[in-house]
């Protein structure tokens, strides 16, 4: 092979090297905008992501101040339950010894 030929052969080379790497470049040109595009969603995920869990942090204070104030109420409650079924039955035995039943 003479000089020209293998000058020839690698000038082919770098023409068809020079191809590959404009397609590739090409390709890289259309994937940028789509790296993009990706990190602008994955910003905006991040963001919603963060804003649900401040929610949820002030949704979990929130029942626990509900909680704080309405378990005294609950526990009122069910004391003033209790009483009344005493007096209820209180109330029972009186009526059932005026009624002339038995005793209690």
């Amino acid at each position: 092979m003479t000089i020209d030929e293998r000058i020839e052969k690698l000038t082919r080379q770098q023409e068809a090297s020079d191809q590959r790497q404009k397609a590739l470049d090409e390709s890289i040109g259309e994937l940028v905008p789509i790296g993009r595009r990706t990190d602008e969603r994955l910003d905006r995920l991040t963001e919603r992501q963060e804003a649900q869990a401040m929610t949820v942090e002030l949704h979990g204070r929130d029942m626990r101040e509900w909680t704080a104030k309405v378990e005294p109420l609950i526990v009122n409650l069910a004391d003033a339950m209790t009483r009344l079924a005493k007096i209820t039955e209180s109330h029972e035995h009186r009526i059932t010894h005026l009624e002339g039943g038995a005793q209690a």
